[in-house]
């Protein structure tokens, strides 16, 4: 999610604008990060040295907590949206087309910032950055099929982080998987 360079996505206040940041995520900061990995990983694998990339504690982006901290509002209202489920299921997916593997997302349990689910006492039911987790690991299966978009809207993301800005960020995602005769897509709206 970015929290360890600073970046919380979202804001202070609800908006339909924090909810933007969320679905920018991939083609606005994900993307720019993880190619300069994988040319890393490509120009080692030219010299010769077998090295693989993986992901630890993905998931959705969040200030930093603490002990006695009570996650702000706004945070949790991002954090706990379709807009953060989406994102995060494009941000796994980015990574597993580009094989980036294995991924972990963190954390399973239950209540505020990073918890895959609601309290106990709430219903324990999955929050959608879980939910999209399940829908991948359901229904999704075999080999990714490379996918090409030949028109979508675009638009440009403004630089984060000291990233430049994001010329024509596609507004849509499309990822697939082929598993003998059974393929499945999903396409994802920014």
């Amino acid at each position: 999610g970015g929290w360890e360079l600073g970046l919380a996505a979202g804001g202070t206040n609800i908006t339909t604008a924090g909810f933007q940041t969320y679905v920018d995520f991939v083609p606005g900061f994900l993307k720019t990060m993880l190619d300069r990995h994988l040319d890393t990983r490509a120009a080692l694998h030219a010299e010769g040295i077998p090295v693989e990339l993986a992901i630890y504690e993905g998931g959705p982006g969040y200030s930093l907590p603490g002990p006695g901290i009570t996650p702000p509002p706004a945070a949790e209202a991002f954090g706990k949206s379709l807009a953060a489920g989406t994102a995060n299921l494009d941000a796994f997916l980015y990574c597993s087309a580009n094989r980036i593997d294995p991924q972990s997302f963190f954390h399973f349990g239950e209540g505020t910032y990073w918890n895959s689910h609601a309290v106990l006492e709430r219903g324990f039911h999955p929050h959608p950055t879980w939910v999209g987790m399940e829908l991948r690991n359901r229904f999704a299966s075999g080999a990714m099929v490379a996918t090409h978009l030949n028109r979508a809207p675009t638009r440009t993301l403004a630089g984060v982080l000291g990233l430049p800005a994001t010329e024509h960020a596609p507004q849509v995602a499309a990822y697939a998987f082929r598993d003998g005769a059974k393929f499945s897509l999903f396409v994802l709206s920014r």
